[in-house]
C-alpha cells in the first residue's frame, strides 16, 4: 500500500469535511445583517488541521448527519457563545487567534464575562492546542486543551445571530492559575486544580 495515497486520501477528505461544514453555513437563512457577517466570517475562519481517517462516502454521511443533531439535554458539552468580533490571524505559530466569549460551561460550572477580556478563547495552530482564559479578580486562569482531547465540535447559529461552539473530549483539559502576574509581562502560569467544581472529570 503506497502511504503517498493515503496522505492524499486524507486530504481529500479533510476537504470534503470542511467542505460539507461550510456548504451548511451557505444554506443558514439570513435573517440580519450581522448573522450575514458572522457567516462570512466562518468562512474565512482557517481549518484547526485535525486529521481524520476517512475513506467511504457512507461514514462522511454518518458524520455529516450526527454533526447537525440536536443537542441533548444533559450532554454537558463545552459551550461558549463566541463573540466573533477582533478574531486575529497570524502566521506565527507562537501567537494563537484571539476570539472574545460571552460564556463558558461544563457540565452545571459556568463563567460570563463582565467585560470584552474576561473570557477569551484563543487557538495555537503550531501547538496545536485549545485555550480559554477567564481574567477574575485581576488574575487569570486558563483551561488548555490539546487538539489530541477533541473527538467531536459543532457550531450552532442562534437566530440571535450568536453562536455556540461545542467541544466534546477525550478526557479532562489541563488547568492552570496565574502566578507572579506584573504588568506588561508575559503571563506565567502554574498547573492548578480542576476548578470547574468537579464538572470536567464527570462530563465531556
Amino acid at each position: 500500500m503506497d502511504p503517498s495515497n493515503n496522505s492524499n486520501n486524507g486530504g481529500n477528505d479533510q476537504s470534503h469535511i470542511r467542505e460539507l461544514a461550510n456548504q451548511r453555513l451557505r444554506q443558514t437563512p439570513i435573517k440580519a445583517k450581522q448573522q450575514k457577517e458572522r457567516i462570512a466570517k466562518l468562512l474565512r475562519t482557517p481549518s484547526l488541521g485535525l486529521k481524520h481517517n476517512v475513506n467511504n462516502q457512507p461514514l462522511l454521511g454518518k458524520l455529516n448527519k450526527r454533526l447537525y443533531l440536536q443537542r441533548t439535554p444533559n450532554r454537558g458539552q463545552f459551550r461558549t457563545d463566541q463573540q466573533i468580533n477582533n478574531h486575529k490571524t497570524t502566521d506565527s505559530d507562537d501567537k494563537p487567534s484571539h476570539v472574545d466569549a460571552s460564556f463558558i460551561r461544563i457540565g452545571t460550572w459556568k463563567r460570563v464575562a463582565q467585560n470584552s477580556k474576561d473570557l477569551v478563547a484563543k487557538i495555537y495552530f503550531g501547538k496545536r492546542r485549545l485555550v480559554w482564559e477567564i481574567l477574575e479578580r485581576g488574575l487569570k486562569s486558563k483551561i488548555e486543551i490539546q487538539w489530541e482531547s477533541i473527538v467531536g465540535m459543532r457550531l450552532f447559529l442562534e437566530e440571535s445571530g450568536s453562536i455556540i461552539f461545542e467541544v466534546e473530549l477525550s478526557r479532562p483539559p489541563l488547568f492552570c492559575k496565574e502566578i507572579y502576574p506584573l504588568p506588561m509581562r508575559h503571563t506565567l502560569w502554574d498547573l492548578a486544580p480542576d476548578f470547574t467544581d468537579g464538572q470536567a472529570k464527570t462530563c465531556k
